[in-house]
């Protein structure tokens, strides 16, 4: 069938030189007429009289283009891989349940259901895509149906609550709670706090320093035993966020710019992907205007402009996921809690495998949520062995809303109010408008912690060690208007430590630290600059490391091959350009000189059992601690 020259992939052969083309499509759910454009780069610009046309369109677009991205992003969501790939994948499709995936998903269409606005959207999106897929026979199917041999499934809004779930999956589930809690029990509290540090020694936070925080309304409360000290141990590594997913966004005042409006520039880095995880389009009805990118599978603009406001958005990195240490008796059928054996709730799982029978996971639902790992699924390193998580994006949630009222937004008042909505992934919210100036949010549901917890492992039998809330939405972090006349955000920490609730994370340093100082000495911006900015590859990292470590390289000591490549490095400027050979020597060099110091006290390789400190605390420990008692293989007798 594949080599058919009627059905197989000859089919999607695309005629050269064809030039333009119209065509009528008669579809009957549509409320009114409606036109697509499609411009010199084949984006989308949809043209409607109604928000369920805009909605049912963009599905049908989407569909066109993307069918198979959007069904294979759905099915590594719900952990179905192994439908359609076959049995290699079974770990990972049982890891994706233990997550609690389609639970989460499960709550969020019902927040959606709940609203007539997101109801009408995510049904208006799943007709969309359906009238789509009814058109195609067998001998359309897109060419990935045909190598795997299957037909597309009916789209629905579990599906699309299932690809916001993997975003924030994607974006807002790193928990370094295991390592954490095995490197202070290796180290003690004290070389912990340095190797890990709340702050770094150096920092350009989203809100500028010194902006004065009004007290916190709320406050949690430690209970008299607040810090797990034990080990955790190794356990199965499963699937993790990469780690070097990044994102850059900032907007400038009017009063620094050329032309005296406001500039917004977002530079979202995700995981690489072919073809992208992104989709550009005009979405326009007579109430609105908007254009920017979306995520085919879901309704609505992630990132873009109106007629009034343009927005942007980066990742948060605040840690919304927990883990707990369970008690469980007669199989898992009940765990303590407060010292009574409550009733877990059961739910079995069938995973279908292709060409062999449905495999069955029983996962084990808790006060907090899925049991991720047990006896047997990598839960022998956890003593009883019983790790269950608790993570905001199991919450009932109604991103899509937010989107569809940030999408119309006017005005300052109209963006914070779509962002009361946001819950997950928390998110770096960027603000320009016409008539407001600018502004940002880091926004999202963060929960209410005393210092310290979430670091670690906490006990799951006792109700003490529960978040004590969530932050306000008004008191997250956010500014309008600064002095400064701009704001900027690289997924580094949202403010600085006056900041009054504690809002640990997974952030870095030199990205923002590089866009502070740049946007801080421009004026007269052009939108030209803002690009020229956007391409700046300067490794601020290499910028603070290489005149150090420069004291501790022996020339004398460098063969004849070497000595180019170390002359060349400490005439580097610092800019990463795609042809620079002394990047390359440098990242090479760190990437060693990092594992050499840190691989035989944290020896277990791609495990979260460890986690090494990030690079920007590697450097400023190498800095401060003149004895580097570290830098020394204690797997061998001679410091």
């Amino acid at each position: 069938m594949l080599f058919s020259p009627q059905h197989g992939f000859w089919v999607h052969a695309e005629p050269v030189g064809a030039g333009a083309a119209t065509a009528q499509l008669s579809l009957p759910e549509l409320k009114d007429s409606a036109s697509v454009w499609l411009d010199e780069r084949m984006v989308a610009h949809i043209f409607v009289r109604n928000d369920y046309d805009a909605y049912y369109v963009q599905g049908y677009i989407h569909a066109s283009n993307r069918l198979w991205q959007m069904e294979l992003q759905t099915h590594a969501a719900a952990g179905r891989l192994s439908e359609i790939l076959g049995e290699g994948l079974l770990a990972y499709d049982r890891l994706k349940r233990r997550e609690g995936m389609v639970y989460a998903a499960e709550q969020a269409v019902k927040a959606m259901d709940a609203d007539p606005v997101s109801k009408l959207i995510t049904g208006a999106y799943a007709d969309g895509v359906n009238a789509y897929i009814k058109t195609l026979r067998e001998r359309d199917y897109p060419l990935e149906y045909k190598l795997l041999g299957y037909a597309p499934e009916p789209w629905t809004k579990l599906k699309s609550a299932l690809l916001i779930k993997y975003m924030a999956y994607d974006l807002a589930s790193t928990g370094d709670d295991i390592a954490y809690s095995n490197a202070r029990q290796r180290f003690g509290k004290d070389i912990f706090n340095q190797l890990y540090p709340d702050w770094p020694d150096v920092i350009a936070p989203i809100i500028p320093v010194g902006t004065p925080f009004a007290a916190a309304s709320l406050k949690a409360v430690p209970p008299p035993d607040s810090l797990v000290t034990a080990g955790i141990g190794a356990f199965r590594p499963g699937s993790r966020p990469d780690p070097d997913n990044g994102s850059n966004n900032w907007a400038v005042a009017a009063v620094k710019t050329k032309n005296g409006a406001p500039i917004l520039a977002n530079d979202p880095h995700l995981t690489l992907s072919l073809p992208s995880i992104f989709y550009e389009m005009q979405l326009s009805t007579p109430d609105a205007n908007m254009y920017g990118v979306s995520i085919p599978g879901a309704p609505g603009l992630i990132i873009g402009f109106n007629d009034h406001i343009g927005w942007g958005l980066t990742n948060g990195y605040m840690d919304v996921l927990d883990y707990y240490t369970m008690e469980f008796r007669n199989g898992k059928s009940e765990y303590r809690f407060n010292g009574e054996w409550r009733k877990a709730d059961m739910r079995v799982e069938e995973i279908r495998i292709k060409g062999r029978e449905p495999y069955l996971d029983t996962v084990a639902y808790t006060v907090w949520g899925p049991v991720l790992y047990d006896p047997g699924f990598g839960g022998e390193g956890f003593g009883n062995g019983y790790l269950a998580m608790r993570w905001t994006a199991h919450d009932a949630s109604n991103e899509l809303l937010s989107l569809y009222r940030l999408n119309r937004a006017k005005n300052y008042a109209d963006f914070t109010g779509a962002l009361s909505i946001w819950s997950s992934p928390a998110q770096n919210f960027l603000f320009a408008g016409k008539q407001d100036g600018i502004a940002i949010w880091q926004n999202g549901k963060h929960p209410l912690r005393w210092k310290d917890q979430g670091k670690f492992v906490m006990p799951g039998g006792d109700s003490t060690f529960a978040w004590q809330g969530y932050i306000p939405m008004s008191e997250n972090p956010h500014i309008h208007n600064p002095a400064q006349g701009f704001v900027q955000s690289a997924n580094q920490h949202p403010a600085d430590s006056t900041f009054p609730y504690r809002m640990f994370g997974y952030y870095t340093l030199f990205r923002g630290l590089q866009l502070q100082e740049r946007l801080g000495s421009m004026q007269n911006i052009t939108p030209e600059d803002m690009m020229r900015l956007q391409n700046d590859n300067t490794n601020r990292l290499a910028v603070s490391a290489v005149p150090f470590l420069a004291d501790y390289v022996m020339p004398a000591k460098l063969t004849a091959a070497q000595r180019p490549y170390w002359e060349m490095l400490f005439q580097w400027d610092g800019v990463a350009s795609p042809d620079s050979k002394a990047a390359t020597v440098f990242n090479l060099w760190w990437e060693q000189l990092n594992t050499r110091i840190w691989r035989d006290e944290m020896p277990l390789k791609d495990s979260l059992a460890w986690e090494m400190p990030t690079p920007e605390a590697t450097l400023y420990w190498l800095m401060r601690d003149s004895a580097m008692w570290f830098v020394d293989d204690i797997r061998k007798p001679a410091r």
